[in-house]
């Protein structure tokens, strides 16, 4: 059953995010409101590195085509975004486009999908961040790094948030 191989991929991915994250020193829970977060299991000095964020890298073109339009209805649609689409429905991913980092003008760094993300995919917003984030288009091995550093010290059992900006949030998303 396609909705079984799918939970059970979902459930094998945050198995292997939550044992990274412990060995970071963080730890994935529920956040009230927030679905999951993460949070601080140890003490985390200030400018320390947290983590870095993974997930596909894509270009412009991807984030318009496959996000930004209804699903097949970009012109520029092609075999590529098909076969991107039909692996999301079999593995149960979404596509929402929340997971999207922009790291440059063509490049951007999507930790929607569980097989290609981490742990950092769970850091919330917070407007009182106690991380910053970093990019660089391109890192010690050549591709695209995104990261998070400590602003602050950061005890145990601390929420780790960042500020994810004014571009992030949709016109829906303002209360007025």
């Amino acid at each position: 059953d396609a909705a079984l191989l799918a939970d059970s991929s979902r459930s094998l991915a945050i198995a292997r995010m939550r044992i990274f994250a412990e060995r970071d020193g963080v730890s994935i829970a529920p956040s009230p409101g927030k679905g999951h977060g993460v949070f601080a299991a140890r003490h985390i000095p200030a400018e320390v590195s947290v983590g870095d964020y993974a997930g596909d890298i894509l270009s412009q073109r991807d984030v318009e085509v496959r996000y930004e339009a209804a699903p097949r209805a970009h012109a520029l649609w092609c075999e590529a975004d098909e076969a991107w689409l039909r692996r999301r429905g079999a593995l149960g991913i979404g596509c929402s486009g929340d997971y999207i980092f922009r790291v440059g003008d063509d490049t951007f760094v999507d930790s929607e999908e569980y097989a290609t993300a981490n742990w950092t995919r769970f850091l919330n917003h917070g407007a009182d961040a106690n991380l910053r984030v970093k990019s660089l288009l391109k890192g010690m091995d050549g591709r695209p790094r995104v990261w998070f550093q400590a602003l602050r010290d950061i005890e145990p059992g601390e929420e780790l948030l960042w500020d994810y900006g004014e571009s992030y949030w949709r016109a829906s998303d303002v209360v007025l």
